[in-house]
């Protein structure tokens, strides 16, 4: 990856904190799960929902100009 550990580190938080992954720490590593639990596949639909949303409506945009 190009990007560094404190950002992948960041990224991987803000997906825990939305309910995405969960983790369990083991010394100084960190391991991440993703949450395949219902309400985990539930957000993880309704993300794919919201990015087909944006898509569809920048494909609209586009055909306009």
């Amino acid at each position: 990856m190009h990007l560094s550990r404190p950002a992948v580190s960041h990224h991987m938080q803000i997906l825990k904190d939305a309910g995405f992954v969960t983790a369990r720490k083991e010394g100084t590593m960190i391991y991440y799960s993703v949450n395949v639990d219902r309400e985990g596949i539930k957000k993880v639909r309704n993300l794919i929902d919201h990015i087909d949303k944006l898509i569809a409506a920048e494909s609209i945009d586009e055909e306009e100009f």
